[in-house]
C-alpha cells in the first residue's frame, strides 16, 4: 500500500480512556529509546495506568498523538501561564 501525501496528519489529544493505550506505547518507546525520556522502565510512573488516568484527566495536561500515513508521533505541551514564567 502507498502512503497518500495529500492526507492530512491527524492530532489526538489523549483522555483518560486512553490511559492504558497509551501507556503500551510509553512502554514500546522506552524499551527503544529510554534516554529519550530520562526514565526506564522500571522506573517511568507513566506506565502506570491509574497515575496518567489522572494526569490525562487534569485541565492543563496536553498530551498529543500525531498521526500521519507514515508513522504515530507522540508529542507533549506544556501548559504555560503567565505567571509561570517569572
Amino acid at each position: 500500500m502507498t502512503a497518500n501525501p495529500d492526507i492530512p496528519p491527524t492530532s489526538i489529544r489523549l483522555v483518560p480512556a486512553d490511559a492504558a493505550r497509551y501507556a503500551r506505547l510509553r512502554l514500546w518507546m522506552l524499551n527503544g529509546a529510554p534516554w529519550a525520556f530520562s526514565a526506564s522502565p522500571d522506573n517511568d510512573v507513566s506506565l502506570d495506568v491509574g497515575h496518567l488516568s489522572n494526569v490525562l484527566a487534569e485541565e492543563h495536561s496536553q498530551f498529543l498523538l500525531l498521526r500521519t500515513t507514515r508513522l504515530v508521533a507522540f508529542l507533549w505541551a506544556l501548559d504555560e501561564t503567565p505567571n509561570s514564567r517569572n
